[in-house]
Order: C-alpha cells, then sequence, then structure tokens
C-alpha cells in the first residue's frame, strides 16, 4: 500500500504547481496593467495633464513623486 501515499503527494505536488502558475500569471498581469497606467500617465503629462490628478485610474500608492 505504498503507492497510495506516493500517488496522493504527487497530486498535491501538482495542484500546488498549477496554483503557482496561476499566482505568476495573476502578478504578470499585474505588472502589464501597472506599466500600461504608467505609459498612459506620462502621456497625459505631455499633454498637459488636462484632467489633473483626479482622473478614473489615478492611484496615489502607485504614482511616483516628481524628481
Amino acid at each position: 500500500m505504498a503507492g497510495v501515499p506516493l500517488k496522493a503527494g504527487a497530486e498535491r505536488a501538482d495542484r500546488k504547481n498549477a496554483h503557482g502558475s496561476r499566482i505568476f500569471r495573476q502578478n504578470r498581469w499585474r505588472k502589464a496593467q501597472a506599466l500600461a497606467q504608467a505609459l498612459a500617465q506620462d502621456k497625459d503629462k505631455e499633454q498637459g495633464q488636462e484632467q489633473g490628478q483626479g482622473g478614473p485610474n489615478f492611484h496615489p500608492s502607485s504614482s511616483q513623486p516628481a524628481s
């Protein structure tokens, strides 16, 4: 009966790997969204920032301080 725990352990490892890849995909998507938002903010700065800083996509925590 040694094969049963081994199979359960392999199943658990597969599930853990699948979960990890899902987290990786979510983080990659989040990074892509943050990058797109940063590019959009740069474009707004070039256009004179008509909306100001209170735009619908403005997040104070992710905005960079003016250097």
